[in-house]
Parts: C-alpha cells; structure tokens; sequence
C-alpha cells in the first residue's frame, strides 16, 4: 500500500486510506445517488430488469435505489455499485471540494 500524506490519514490512530481520492460525483442525498446509478446504468445499454439481474438484486431493490423511494440494505447497494463499475468513497468535508469552494467564496466576498 502507497505510503499516504498525514493529509490523507483517517482517524485517531492515523489508519491510512486504501488509495487517494479521485474525482467523482458528490452525492449529498438518495436522489443524487439514484440520479448517478440511474445514469450509468443507462449509459452502458442495460434495461433496468438486466442490471437487478447483474448485480443479484431484486429489480424492485435497483428501482427504490434509483428513484430513492425507500432504502435498501448497504450490500445490495455495494452490489450494484459494483456491477455498474462505480465504488464509493467518502471525504471529509472540511477538506474536500466544499470546504476548498467556501474558502474561494469568502477570499472573494472581502
């Protein structure tokens, strides 16, 4: 594993990050998510029923996730995550691109 600036650390007692952060899609809520799954389902030709059956999830489950009508369980959403090629990573906010924008935001503001 990549030695990890102290930047790039997490935790009280420094646990590293399995590999740096890369751009993505934010996703502040279950809409977002549903939007951006709904997206690349769509942009690798699959029929909603055809990605449930890729990912062995109910097309019930992969259409609550996509219309963010009602949850579904953390392992069949990292199922379909993985199916669609997508993983997720989490940032913190005080150092991810929101903080770096307010910051932006208030130099100009003065």
């Amino acid at each position: 594993m990549p030695k990890l600036r102290d930047s790039e650390k997490i935790g009280a007692e420094s646990e590293t990050l399995p590999h740096k952060l890369v751009e993505g899609w934010p996703v502040q809520d279950a809409a977002d998510l549903g939007k951006i799954v709904k997206r690349f389902r769509k942009s690798q030709g699959l029929a909603i029923d055809d990605a449930a059956a890729l990912s062995s999830v109910s097309q019930d489950s992969y259409s609550r996730l996509e219309r963010a009508s009602g949850g579904i369980g953390t392992d069949r959403l990292f199922a379909i995550l993985d199916s669609l090629g997508l993983e997720m990573q989490l940032v913190d906010k005080s150092r991810g691109m929101h903080a770096a924008t307010s910051e932006i935001i208030k130099r100009f503001e003065s």
